[in-house]
């Protein structure tokens, strides 16, 4: 690369930051008299890169080959890949941070007078400070020595001899989160005044937070960001040194010298706060002179007592070392504590408490509220509503009502390896029982009444209990693998639902062999709810109001269904983790207190009543066999209209389920214990089939076909009309 008298145009600056440039610290200064450049030499070649320590030679060595001629490196971090580049490429005007090397031709090195302005900071913090204790943060090594916390303590004890101090390294010139809770632990400590040696400004918008003094040392000044918060501000001018290295390139100097910025040379300025006293002002100004005027080899920083304690062979005349020696220092002076490497500790985020207290209580209430249902259901199983119901799987499904509740409980408590697998258990035991009750008690009443001559059925509950188990087992099986080869834990999660880099979350997790499990268990799920709304489609030609339940049956499991399904979507979308355990702890309170308060409101109703002791509708044919009196001849007329469109054989079949009292050979045999399962069938003996034939030669054979087509295909619009002038009448 051959440079003669290099016009502007030709040009190509690249300035190089280690760090953002927008971190209104540091390299936003940098990055300000980049644009101060660009306006003096009315150019747009200025170009501006942030770039780290592992790639930096590479990275110079490619602007180098692309035409860049003069190179601005900003950081002490750069310096060495800075040096490999400018020997490779000597005709590269290149800027390195740090005292100077006579070997490089075309280099600049620049240097800055950093102690004086921790000096200035820690004499101002000495003036300032309340409890006599102040603090510091610093990278520390490998990064940067901890010298500048040993001038920010001699500049203290310049102002006040009582002052002692505390600090912490955070292992990086900008990292906000170690700066801030490094400096709320000092906060903490008693310290009022912290002092830093770090990029950006965190330190100081933490001071800030806490209502303490907020400082401005990283060369940018802060006052027009916080205005008069900010109480002083050391002001660094880089177009400086940045014009300096663009003129020796147009005037093609080989030899250029090494730039000092120092109060001196106003490369270093400060500028105070509102806040300040006249007074503290002009003690700080009187300092700042004698630092302007008096050599820095002679400086109170480089000059001090405490040095003999570092050092050994220091003069004990002047206590004098030289720059390079002083910044080697990395160990405190006698006054100060250095507590090593901050670090924040990982904490776990829990749920918030609203989920665990609110879902738990809610539960507890709801387990109640199921308590004293289950009870109802005992104190009146002997009555109309609840023996129509069959009381035995009412109170399963109220079982496995309690059950889901509990699961809830466990779900919202914090991850463990048991409630993880808990969990699962719990909630998928219960819905099995709730649902699959639900669906097997209606299935028998579905048998019972889905035949044209109202046939007895035996289907005991004993005969039930077999279904029950196989669901119960299919469930387990299901659940048994999950957590056998399934692998479910509680496990430490980061980076999740905006988790600093210091927090994590325990979280419930399984392999990919317990997922794929446990989505067959949902399709289990699926298939028990379709098999359910079969079971409730099948039961609309049942018009009895005590065992027609298919309204609320099928109500209930659409609702269940929509849900499910709902949530399912909403999982499907990227959520939370917290988000989705309270979407799902609603949904299982919602669906299991909504297919409770649908089942069993209507019973609870009408059990209290003032029309709970009226005959049903079969009752009411048997009762009207039994009239006998002339008192009853117009109650009779009513009930013939009543129950005109059902032939001579229903009804005799109708009033002989419906008796409670008629026996038939050596057994008492109503509808109601056929239904609830507590019928005894063992002496009873159904007609044979030539009885029956017998019977329904008898009758209008025209009119009972059509009557029993309509029972069964529920087209009969007439029937539904005469009931309801019927009700009227009755009314």
């Amino acid at each position: 690369m051959d440079i003669k008298s290099i016009d502007v145009k030709d040009l190509k600056i690249a300035v190089i930051l280690y760090g953002q440039p927008n971190d209104l610290g540091f390299n936003y200064q940098l990055t300000l008299s980049k644009v101060y450049v660009e306006r003096f030499l009315k150019s747009k070649k200025v170009s501006l890169f942030s770039v780290g320590i592992d790639s930096c030679e590479r990275f110079l060595e490619s602007l180098a080959d692309i035409g860049y001629n003069v190179i601005i490196t900003t950081s002490e971090e750069h310096a060495p890949c800075a040096q490999e580049i400018s020997l490779l490429y000597p005709d590269l005007y290149i800027m390195i941070r740090g005292l100077p090397q006579p070997t490089f031709n075309r280099s600049m090195f620049a240097d800055v007078d950093y102690e004086a302005i921790y000096f200035l900071t820690g004499f101002f913090a000495g003036l300032m400070t309340k409890t006599n204790v102040l603090g510091f943060i610093s990278p520390g090594a490998p990064i940067a020595n901890d010298y500048p916390a040993n001038t920010f303590f001699v500049g203290a004890r310049q102002s006040n001899p009582d002052v002692t101090l505390l600090m912490f390294n955070i292992g990086s010139r900008s990292n906000a989160e170690l700066s801030s809770g490094a400096s709320k632990a000092l906060y903490d400590m008693g310290v009022d005044v912290i002092g830093q040696s770090l990029n950006d400004m965190s330190v100081s918008m933490t001071s800030l937070e806490y209502g303490y003094i907020g400082m401005g040392t990283n060369g940018y000044d802060q006052r027009q960001i916080y205005g008069n918060k900010i109480d002083i501000s050391l002001i660094m001018n880089w177009t400086m040194p940045y014009m300096e290295l663009i003129n020796a390139a147009k005037a093609d100097k080989t030899k250029i010298k090494f730039y000092s910025g120092s109060l001196k040379n106003n490369f270093i300025t400060l500028e105070y706060g509102a806040n300040v006293s006249d007074e503290t002002r002009d003690v700080i100004e009187g300092m700042e002179t004698q630092l302007k005027f008096n050599p820095v080899s002679k400086s109170p920083y480089l000059c001090n007592p405490y040095n003999r304690f570092i050092f050994k062979n220091v003069s004990t005349v002047t206590n004098c070392i030289d720059l390079a020696m002083y910044r080697t220092i990395n160990d405190p002076y006698p006054g100060m504590t250095n507590f090593g490497n901050f670090s924040i500790p990982v904490v776990a985020r829990n749920l918030p408490k609203t989920i665990t207290r609110a879902f738990p209580v809610t539960s507890g209430v709801l387990i109640a509220i199921c308590l004293i249902l289950l009870l109802i259901i005992i104190v009146y199983r002997d009555s109309n509503s609840i023996r129509a119901a069959s009381p035995l799987f009412c109170g399963l499904i109220v079982f496995g009502a309690i059950i889901v509740y509990s699961g809830i409980i466990i779900w919202s408590l914090p991850p463990s390896n048991l409630f993880c697998n808990l969990r699962y258990w719990l909630v998928s035991i219960g819905f099995t029982t709730l649902i699959g009750s639900l669906v097997v008690k209606n299935f028998r009443i579905w048998l019972i009444f889905d035949n044209p001559h109202l046939k007895t059925i035996k289907i005991t509950n004993f005969q039930l209990f077999p279904w029950i188990l196989t669901l119960e087992m299919a469930n387990v099986i299901l659940m048994g693998i999950i957590t056998s080869r399934g692998q479910v834990e509680s496990n430490r999660v980061y980076n999740i639902d905006d988790l600093t880099r210091y927090e994590y979350m325990q979280v419930c997790q399984m392999n990919q062999y317990g997922t794929v499990t446990l989505y067959v268990l949902l399709v289990y799920f699926a298939l028990l709810l379709f098999i359910g709304l079969f079971v409730s489609w099948k039961l609309r030609i049942v018009d009895i109001a005590e065992f027609n339940e298919s309204k609320t049956i099928s109500s209930t499991l659409y609702t269940i269904f929509f849900i499910l399904f709902s949530i399912v979507c909403l999982l499907v979308v990227p959520q939370y983790y917290i988000n989705q355990t309270i979407i799902l702890c609603i949904a299982g309170i919602f669906i299991t207190s909504f297919s409770l308060f649908i089942i069993f409101i209507p019973k609870l109703l009408n059990l209290w009543s003032p029309t709970s002791q009226e005959k049903s509708l079969i009752a009411e044919v048997r009762f009207t066999q039994k009239l006998s009196t002339p008192d009853g001849a117009d109650l009779y007329k009513v009930q013939n209209v009543f129950l005109s469109s059902y032939s001579p054989t229903q009804k005799k079949n109708l009033a002989t389920f419906t008796d409670d009292t008629h026996t038939i050979g050596n057994s008492s045999l109503n509808l109601n214990s056929i239904v609830s399962g507590d019928a005894d069938f063992d002496n009873f003996q159904e007609e044979t089939p030539q009885e029956i034939n017998q019977n329904n030669q008898n009758n209008n054979n025209q009119n009972n076909n059509q009557v029993n087509n309509n029972l069964l295909n529920n087209e009969n619009i007439d029937n539904d009309q005469n009931l309801n002038e019927n009700n009227d009448n009755r009314a």
